[in-house]
């Protein structure tokens, strides 16, 4: 069977960019080099900061980063992966800018949410603030019948300075400390899952480290861009 080439959309930020092609080599079953993805990466840091964009009016990122996708279909990707949630803002532009599939990160999550069992109904969301200001994941949510909580004001402060500390290579105790507090103020309001909806917040911490069921979003990424892979080119 045919395999699909693998485009990854990334630089927001390159540490995420590098999880991402980590977690599908580690998650692809091989036994030799040639069992693996081919994979193309455009990892560009220079595209104008997404949240800032949303959040503070700065320069919009949309023109970059639908020239990027563009530089990946040109290099024979047969569809694209985004490991940034802040971008799946943008996603419709990109999407439209191309004639290749981009999967989004959002659906993937959804779909893992829905998947859990026991079923949830009350989402922690630990995300940037233009995901949350643009209710990227609460429209999902909420039509599928499940409460969003977000963090108070300085909760979201909170996550937003964690995630530019861990885009600063600080992953200290003192941040991951941090971000353990508002994940415990989240489920002290009733929250029976957590969605860690920003690809630097990962890097912190493992599901598994959580009290409840947490979606690791570039881990569902990672799942999704190996399935898609595997299906017969048409």
């Amino acid at each position: 069977m045919s395999e699909k080439v693998i485009g990854i959309l990334g630089g927001q930020g390159p540490e995420a960019t590098l999880d991402l092609f980590r977690r599908i080599i580690q998650n692809t079953p091989a036994d030799t080099d040639q069992d693996h993805f081919h994979i193309i990466i455009d990892c560009n840091p220079k595209v104008p900061n997404p949240n800032n964009a949303v959040t503070k009016g700065a320069p919009d990122p949309t023109e970059m980063l639908c020239a990027n996708a563009r530089n990946l279909e040109k290099a024979g990707a047969d569809f694209i992966v985004i490991p940034c949630n802040t971008v799946h803002i943008f996603l419709e532009a990109i999407r439209a800018s191309i004639h290749i599939p981009v999967m989004s990160i959002v659906d993937s999550t959804v779909a893992a949410l829905l998947a859990l069992d026991p079923p949830v109904k009350r989402i922690g969301l630990l995300a940037s603030p233009a995901v949350v200001k643009t209710r990227l994941y609460a429209r999902e949510l909420e039509a599928r019948g499940l409460d969003v909580i977000t963090p108070d004001p300085a909760g979201q402060q909170d996550i937003h300075d964690i995630i530019f500390a861990v885009k600063a290579g600080d992953k200290s105790q003192a941040v991951r400390g941090k971000l353990f507090g508002v994940c415990g103020q989240l489920i002290d309001q009733g929250a029976d899952a957590l969605i860690l909806g920003c690809t630097e917040l990962p890097l912190l911490a493992s599901p598994s480290d959580f009290p409840v069921p947490a979606i690791d979003t570039l881990e569902v990424l990672s799942q999704t861009a190996i399935h898609t892979a595997r299906a017969a080119v048409g």
